[in-house]
């Protein structure tokens, strides 16, 4: 892809709008299998901007995995 178009892509995403991106789509799932096509050089796969894995990748769910502490309800007069 062209840089600049790449940038123009990009826009929404990094705003927080990667749900309005015309190629992000959203699906649920347990697992996923990362794959690049035959005869292709494995690519990096990477979780929260570290490279986690190369292609192909089984990444799975795990239930109860996360902890998530939120803090209180905060009453503003």
């Amino acid at each position: 892809m062209f840089l600049p178009r790449l940038g123009v892509e990009l826009v929404p995403f990094n705003l927080g709008k990667h749900d309005l991106h015309p190629h992000i789509t959203f699906e649920h799932a347990r697992e996923i299998r990362i794959e690049t096509p035959e005869g292709s050089d494995p690519i990096e796969i990477f979780a929260d901007g570290d490279a986690v894995a190369h292609t192909p990748a089984t990444v799975r769910i795990r239930t109860n995995a996360l902890k998530v502490r939120v803090p209180g309800r905060t009453v503003r007069p």
